[in-house]
C-alpha cells in the first residue's frame, strides 16, 4: 500500500462513546491502535458525552496518550460541520495549530455547503481552513 503511494486511515467514533465497547478500542489500546495507522480521526461534533468540543478533545487526546506520547502528526480531526458553531471552528483550528495536528476533515451531516462565503457552513471550513471566516 505505501509502495503505492497510499496511506491508511482509521476513521472511528469518538474514543470515547459509548459504542466504543463493540469494537475494543478504550484508554489502554488506543495509542498502539494510532501507531498503527499513517492517520487516525479525533471525531468532534455537537454531540459529544461532554455536551462541549474542547472537552471531548481533552478527552479523547488523554485516552491516546494514556498508552504513550500523544503524536499530533498522526491525527486528522473530523468535524461536524451541521451541528458545531463558528466558536467550535475558531476552537478547532487553535488546536490543531497548538497540537501540530496532521489536518482536518469535515462531516457534513446534512449541513448544506455551497453558496456565499458568508454562510456559517463556509465560515466554520474557512475558519479551520485558513484561520479566519472568509
Amino acid at each position: 500500500m505505501h509502495q503505492a503511494g497510499r496511506k491508511a486511515i482509521l476513521l472511528i467514533n469518538p474514543f470515547d462513546a459509548p459504542t466504543q465497547r463493540y469494537n475494543g478500542i478504550n484508554a489502554e489500546n488506543a495509542n498502539t491502535i494510532v501507531s498503527m495507522f499513517d492517520r487516525t480521526t479525533i471525531f468532534l461534533w455537537s454531540r459529544n458525552n461532554q455536551r462541549d468540543i474542547a472537552a471531548s478533545y481533552q478527552v479523547q487526546k488523554a485516552m491516546i496518550e494514556q498508552g504513550g506520547r500523544f503524536d499530533g502528526s498522526r491525527i486528522l480531526i473530523d468535524f461536524e460541520l451541521a451541528g458545531t458553531t463558528l466558536e467550535d471552528a475558531q476552537l478547532v483550528r487553535k488546536i490543531i495549530d497548538s497540537d501540530k495536528l496532521a489536518g482536518v476533515m469535515f462531516w457534513r451531516n446534512g449541513a448544506l455547503q455551497g453558496g456565499s462565503c458568508s454562510s456559517l457552513v463556509n465560515q466554520k471550513i474557512g475558519t479551520i481552513a485558513f484561520g479566519r471566516a472568509l
